[in-house]
This record gives structure tokens, C-alpha cells and sequence, in this order.
């Protein structure tokens, strides 16, 4: 009993930050696209950067606070989690970001069920982007922000920052994502973010929410999912066997063993003289 009720806090507090995440992330947009006069691009993404920030915050008071269903994935291929806590946490996210964007669809219910507001919701890709340029924009960028965030958490303990600063450094890594990445997919580094409002917006009866995609790409919709997947799985194995790992070569032993190497064949060469003679 206990352990179900820990996990049924786990699940609601990755919902809840989700559920920020989304909400703050999701409501920008909304901002920029119903109003572009009083939005910008920099809002949405200080937006999305606060609203990781926050929600990790408040996920960490009872869950590990991951929020995106990569990092969750690439905790479970670790074995760092139990594989039911882990699939359980994922669907919770998902659901949490379905109901924000359930949420800030009621605040700006008065729009109108087009093509265009679905981009308030769900990602699309950019006119021109090929469904390689999407995967790689996706796969690099959430690559990036994972081994940023890898770099705080697990640094060593003479240059480890201030843990209970973690979710501002994860809101910094999202922020500079959509700043640096966002330009051809979006926000497309977390498959709960898109896979919830997009099924919200399907059901809401928004046109072609799974089938569209741009003028290159249609049935788009798998890419954000997928991609940041892979992203995560990346990032974790570069940091574990690159960074974090013992791998580096120590020049100066390489000196020594080359050293040794060569005054051990003059050795075996003297040897061989003197047995043919």
C-alpha cells in the first residue's frame, strides 16, 4: 500500500509539472498568435524557460521532476527506474500536458478551429524543412539541453553548484533550446508537450491535427515524439562514456608506456643477438 501511494504521488506531481510546463509554454504562443502586436518570440521562450523552471520546482516535492517523457525513457534504459514507475510517469506527463492545453484553450476559446491556432497547441515544421532537417533539429537540440542539464546535476563535488538550483539551470537549458533550435519544429523536445494538446485539438475537431505537416512532410506528428527520444538516449551516452566516464587519455602515461615499449624491444633484439651468436 505504501509503495502504491508513492507512486500515485510520483505520477500526480509529474502531471502537475507538466501541466505548468505546458500551460505557461502553450498560453505564450497563444499570446503571440491571437496578438502578435503584444507578443514576441523572446516571450514564448522566456516562457517556456519559466514554465520548466517552475514545473520541475514543484514536481521535486514528491517525484523526481523529469516533466518530458525522454528524460523519463533515458532514466529507464539506465535502469535507473523501475520500469513501471517509469512508463507510468510518462503516461502522467502526457496527461498533464493535455490538460493544459485543455486549459489554455478555455481562456481563448473564442478562436477560431483552424489551421493555424492548432500551431498554438502542437508543433509543426516550418515551410522548406524535410523530415531529416526535423529529426535532426529535434534530436540535436533536446541532445544538447540534456547534457547541459547532465553537466549540473552530475558534477563532480568540487565544482557541483547549488542542487536545489537545478530547475533554474533546466529552465536556462530550455530557454537557450528555443532561442537556438526552435526555428524549423518548435518545441519539439518533449513528446508529452506535443502528443497531449494534439490529441486535445483532434478532439476539439481542429483540421488535420495528426495528418498535417508542411509542403515536404506530411504525418509529422511521430517526429516530435520519436526524435527527442533518441535525443535523450544520445546525450545520456555521451556524457556516461565521454564526460562522466574514465576515457580520457593521459598523454603522459602514453609517453611512459611508449617509453617502456621501446626499451623492452631493445631488450628482446640484445637477446636475439646474443642467442645467434
Amino acid at each position: 500500500m505504501g509503495n502504491a501511494r508513492r507512486l500515485f504521488d510520483i505520477c500526480v506531481a509529474e502531471m502537475i509539472g507538466t501541466a505548468i510546463l505546458c500551460g505557461f509554454g502553450l498560453a505564450s504562443i497563444a499570446v503571440n498568435t491571437i496578438a502578435p502586436e503584444r507578443g514576441s518570440f523572446l516571450q514564448v521562450h522566456i516562457s517556456w524557460g519559466v514554465g520548466a523552471m517552475f514545473g520541475v520546482y514543484c514536481a521535486r516535492h514528491k517525484s523526481p521532476g523529469h516533466i518530458n517523457p525522454s528524460v523519463t525513457f533515458a532514466k529507464l534504459l539506465r535502469r535507473n527506474i523501475d520500469v513501471i514507475d517509469g512508463i507510468l510517469m510518462i503516461i502522467s506527463q502526457c496527461i498533464g500536458a493535455f490538460l493544459a492545453a485543455a486549459l489554455v484553450y478555455w481562456v481563448y476559446m473564442d478562436i477560431d478551429v483552424n489551421l493555424n491556432n492548432a500551431s498554438i497547441f502542437a508543433t509543426y515544421p516550418r515551410m522548406g524543412v524535410t523530415t531529416g532537417q526535423a529529426m535532426v533539429s529535434s534530436i540535436v537540440g533536446t541532445a544538447f539541453m540534456i547534457l547541459s542539464i547532465n553537466g549540473v546535476a552530475q558534477s563532480k563535488p568540487a565544482h557541483k553548484p547549488d542542487l536545489t538550483l537545478l530547475p533554474l539551470y533546466t529552465g536556462v537549458a530550455v530557454m537557450t533550446y528555443g532561442i537556438c533550435f526552435s526555428l524549423n519544429t518548435g518545441y519539439a523536445i518533449n513528446p508529452a508537450r506535443d502528443i497531449g494538446p494534439r490529441f486535445f485539438i483532434f478532439l476539439v475537431g481542429f483540421p488535420d491535427s495528426f495528418a498535417r505537416g508542411n509542403d515536404l512532410i506530411s504525418w509529422y506528428w511521430w517526429i516530435p515524439i520519436i526524435s527527442p527520444l533518441i535525443g535523450a538516449i544520445l546525450a545520456n551516452f555521451i556524457f556516461d562514456n565521454f564526460i562522466k566516464g574514465d576515457y580520457w587519455i593521459d598523454l603522459g602515461t602514453c609517453k611512459s608506456c611508449l617509453r617502456r615499449n621501446e626499451i623492452d624491444d631493445v631488450k628482446n633484439d640484445e637477446n636475439k643477438n646474443t642467442t645467434e651468436l
